[in-house]
């Protein structure tokens, strides 16, 4: 024997061509997967989202109707002093709807003679129930028990401005009658000690006056 000879094919081509379509696969397979998660994550966020919004409308919705049942007047403004948030019992008691009076100047609607809350946007203090005799631009008198909040954002600056507005014009009238009828019932009861303290020496002299 003077040799062997082997004839065959080499098979590198081959094998770069198995791992390119292995690295294919690993890659699909990563890509797919992250795609998954991606989905997975889209649906989880927006499940969240919806119950988050579900949420949020509720606690708006539950926040607007106790606005909207409050005896007093609650009224929000922005630092400039522009009108947020007007509820029912503002609306009642200064003559205007909550949209007519949104977005306006709190002067234009609540008249310029509320000194509290006038305070409390120029120096950013607080006020609790201060008396406040204005009148509105539609001409009413009213007399006022006021109290002013701050609600303040992250970094400490003023957002809003809550005013709280209780109506005591009609319970002032009431107590001065009161205190009218007081003093009525004061002096009929004077006059009533004093008619009888003068009807008995008067008895007496005209009792004299007969005998005479």
């Amino acid at each position: 024997t003077l040799g062997l000879l082997r004839v065959g094919l080499s098979v590198t081509k081959l094998e770069a061509e198995g791992q390119r379509g292995k690295l294919q696969l690993v890659l699909v397979a990563g890509l797919l997967l992250i795609l998954g998660a991606i989905g997975v994550a889209v649906v989880t966020v927006r499940q969240n989202y919806a119950l988050l919004d579900e949420a949020y409308e509720h606690v708006q919705t539950y926040s607007s109707r106790i606005l909207e049942r409050m005896a007093d007047a609650v009224v929000a403004l922005d630092p400039a002093g522009s009108i947020q948030v007007f509820n029912q019992a503002a609306e009642q008691l200064f003559g205007l709807t909550g949209s007519a009076a949104r977005g306006r100047f709190y002067a234009d609607v609540l008249g310029a003679d509320i000194v509290a809350l006038a305070q409390t946007l120029d120096r950013e203090t607080e006020g609790q129930l201060q008396t406040n005799r204005c009148r509105t631009p539609a001409g009413r008198e009213l007399t006022l028990a006021v109290s002013t909040s701050l609600i303040r954002d992250a970094e400490g600056n003023v957002e809003t401005v809550v005013t709280v507005m209780q109506d005591l014009t009609e319970k002032l009238v009431m107590e001065a009658e009161m205190r009218r009828r007081e003093r009525l019932v004061s002096m009929g009861a004077l006059a009533s000690g004093v008619a009888h303290e003068v009807r008995n020496p008067l008895n007496a002299i005209a009792l004299i006056v007969q005998r005479l």
